[in-house]
C-alpha cells in the first residue's frame, strides 16, 4: 500500500514549531513564569525557596530571564525585593529603559 506523502498539503501550526534558535518549545505558560516571578517579590520566603530550585534558563520569556536575574542579585546583596528595587536593578544593568 502506498504511503501518502505526510508534508504534502500538511499546514504547521507555527505555535508548535521548535525555536531553533534557542533550542526550546516555544512557551506553554508565561502566565506561571509571570506568577512565580510576581510571588518571588511579595514574599521573601519565597525567594528563599525559589532561587534555589530556578535559574534563570528555567523561563522561557528572555524578559522574565532579565526579571529573575535581577531579582537574585538582590537576593545574594540582601537588599529589599519589590517592584521598585526589581526596575532599579534592571535599569542599572541596561535591562529597562
Amino acid at each position: 500500500m502506498k504511503q501518502p506523502d505526510q508534508l504534502k498539503g500538511f499546514k504547521i501550526d507555527k505555535g508548535t514549531i521548535i525555536n531553533l534558535e534557542k533550542g526550546k518549545i516555544p512557551p506553554q505558560a508565561l502566565d506561571l513564569e509571570e506568577v512565580v516571578l510576581g510571588a518571588m517579590m511579595i514574599d521573601k520566603k519565597g525567594v528563599d525557596e525559589v532561587i534555589d530550585i530556578l535559574s534563570p534558563d528555567a523561563f522561557y520569556k528572555e524578559a522574565h530571564q532579565y526579571i529573575f536575574e535581577a531579582i537574585y542579585k538582590l537576593f545574594e546583596s540582601s537588599e529589599p525585593i519589590d517592584l521598585l528595587t526589581v526596575s532599579a536593578q534592571l535599569r542599572k544593568d541596561k535591562k529597562l529603559d
